[in-house]
Formats: structure tokens, sequence, C-alpha cells
């Protein structure tokens, strides 16, 4: 016996125009409606249970209803919960009737509007860098950490600290012996003696559990290379110590390849890079191409427009007519580096305008002294 009677279906086709609507096909439809109704409960108490509640609500109903492309039901999706009254019917029959409140137009017009919704996005982040998972509201907080230590981090993170050269967010996970050799190394590149660095380079070199580490130490160039742009000593030290990180066959070097470059290119063609112009920059500038030339040769390959971005840096520095003449050095000398072919299509079409623009005076104060820096230019 159906749910629905036969009654309910009549009433419901005189209301559609459809008079006179026979018993057996008020039966019949009556089954299939009642049919559709439970697919529609049992969808509704599906998205309610994937919900995660208990309580089945009117949004489950109209969720089902737009699944199977059906109008959803207007006016009943409010928060407030549903209150059903029992009443008596004229067949003596108890009836579950819904309460409709009376609302005043004073209230409604001077309630608050509510918030627009949000379209839907996407945004991505990360789940570990380096093996680590950085400390952001999107992931989950680590074991033994509480709301009000990892809202404090992730202020510290954001405002960051650019003078130690670490990440605030990562730097908690460095055990003792990792800062111990951080410092060490990083004194016996700025301060150490020879000896010293080098055995400080040879272990940069050779050591497989350094990858933790290899983001502060990328920093440490950047910022060091910034800072001793007068002191040569150091940038000779910071451009062995990038050598040593690239040649060592442990690290995955790639991801930190956009802050090295300009500490790199700093180097090469650098206005001023040594407290006095008689001092012996020039040799920092071909160790500084030479390392140019082997970062493309082992990463064109992963980055396929890092030689061509460098090579346009390098020819807008060649043909710039108000740089000094060290720049125009650093920027033939990486073009040079890079091979023939690109020496013979950037460089060779423009000698005749360099050598309008080529500082006589500055050439003839090197006559004598850097024969090998004339024979380049």
């Amino acid at each position: 016996m159906s749910l629905i009677k036969s009654d309910v279906i009549r009433d419901a086709a005189e209301a559609a125009g459809v008079k006179q609507l026979r018993e057996d096909v008020a039966t019949s439809l009556a089954a299939d409606a009642e049919y559709r109704l439970r697919e529609i409960v049992q969808d509704a108490l599906n998205f309610k249970r994937h919900s995660r509640r208990r309580k089945l609500t009117a949004a489950d109903i109209n969720n089902a209803l737009r699944v199977r492309n059906v109008e959803p039901l207007y006016g009943l999706s409010f928060s407030d919960p549903i209150v059903y009254s029992n009443k008596t019917a004229a067949d003596g029959t108890s009836v579950a009737v819904m309460e409709d409140r009376e609302l005043e137009f004073d209230d409604i017009l001077s309630a608050p509007l509510p918030k627009a919704p949000l379209e839907v996005t996407f945004r991505a982040h990360w789940l570990a860098i380096e093996g680590v998972q950085p400390l952001i509201p999107e992931n989950p907080l680590p074991e033994g950490m509480d709301v009000a230590s990892a809202g404090k981090k992730r202020k510290a993170a954001e405002g960051g600290d650019a003078s130690s050269g670490k990440d605030p967010m990562v730097q908690d996970v460095l055990s003792q012996e990792l800062q111990l050799y951080y410092e060490k190394v990083t004194t016996a590149v700025l301060q150490g003696s020879p000896h010293i660095l080098s055995a400080a380079l040879d272990s940069l070199r050779s050591d497989p559990g350094l990858q933790s580490l290899l983001p502060y130490f990328t920093q440490f160039i950047t910022d060091e290379v910034k800072h001793s742009l007068k002191d040569l000593a150091v940038l000779h030290a910071l451009v062995s110590m990038t050598s040593a990180l690239l040649n060592n066959p442990q690290l995955h070097v790639e991801p930190h390849l956009h802050k090295l470059m300009p500490a790199v290119m700093t180097c090469m063609v650098g206005k001023k890079l040594c407290k006095s112009a008689l001092d012996p920059h020039w040799p920092l500038r071909d160790r500084a191409a030479g390392l140019l030339t082997f970062i493309v040769n082992r990463h064109a390959a992963s980055y396929t427009t890092l030689q061509s971005r460098i090579t346009s840096t390098l020819l807008h520095a060649f043909l710039d007519p108000a740089r000094p003449l060290t720049t125009h050095y650093g920027a033939i000398v990486g073009l040079s580096a890079l091979g023939p072919q690109t020496l013979n299509q950037l460089v060779l079409p423009h000698i005749s305008a360099y050598a309008q623009l080529l500082p006589l005076d500055g050439v003839i104060s090197l006559r004598g002294k850097e024969p090998a820096v004339i024979g380049k230019l």
C-alpha cells in the first residue's frame, strides 16, 4: 500500500487542470511519486552523512534535487529549526503541520543584509619544502605545538629576519650540530685563514648531509655579496663557496638557482668590486664567468630560459654606453664564456658600434698593467 493516497494525486491533477483522473491512473502515479520521493530522501541522507551531521536539513533536500536536475525548494533554507505541530484533520486523523510564524515588515527591513556568498576558488600551497612542512594555516600543526605558539611563529615568519639569513619557519628544525656547522662555515668564509677556508670548501663540495642547510647558505651568499662589494677577498671566498655547493653531487641546487644567479652576475658585471681601481678585480670577474658557464651547461636542460635570460642581461650591459669599463669587461667575458656561437651572434655584430663607445682613456691607463684585460677588450 502506497504512503501517498490517490486522493492527493487527484487533488494535484485538478490543480494542474486535469479533470476526472481515473482511479487506476491515480494509484499508479501515487506509487511512482512515492518511489521518486524515497530516492530523493535517500540522496539527502547521503549528503547528511557525508557532511558528518546527525540532523537532516532543507539544504540536504535541495542538494538531492540538484543532483537530479530538479529545481530546489525556495524559502526553506534557513538556520532556524523547523517546528511541526499536530493538527486533527476533518476525517479525524492526526496531521503534522509546519507552523508559520508571523513576521513584521519593520523587523525584516531593519535587519542587516546577509553576506554575499564567496565564489569557489582554488589556492595552491606547499605541503613540504626540502622535506620540511611550512608553518602555514593550511597545514596541520606539528605534534606538541598549540595554536597560540603556532600563531606567534607565523607572525615571526611573516616579519622575517633578513640579517640572520635564516628562514624563521624552518630554523627550529635544524639540529644543534647543523647550526654549529653553519656558523663555522660562514665564519671561515668571512674571516677564516686560507687553510680553514680550504677545509670548509672541501666539506661543502663533498658532504652529503647539507640539503637542509642549502637555503641558509644560499641566503648567506646573496646577502654577503650585497654587503661586501668592496671586499675583494670576501667576494673571492663567496664565489668559491658557490662553486663548491654547485659541485656537490648530493645537493639538489636547482630550486635555489634564482637566488644564486644574481650574486654570480654581480661578481662579474659589478661596477666596483674593490676599494681601489688598481686592485686585481679582473680575475674575480673571470672566475664568475667560468662559474656562470658551469651553471648554464649543467642546468640549461632543466631551465629552458636560463641561457636566454643571461645572454639578454649581459648584452644589455655590454651595449649600454653609460656603464663603466669594468661592467663592459664582465659582460664580454661572460658572453665569451658561453661559447663561440654566442660570441659570433651577439658580440661580433656590435664590435664597430662598441669601438666608438669604448673609453680610450680607460684602456690606455691599463696598458702595461693588465695586458690580458686589454686583449679581451
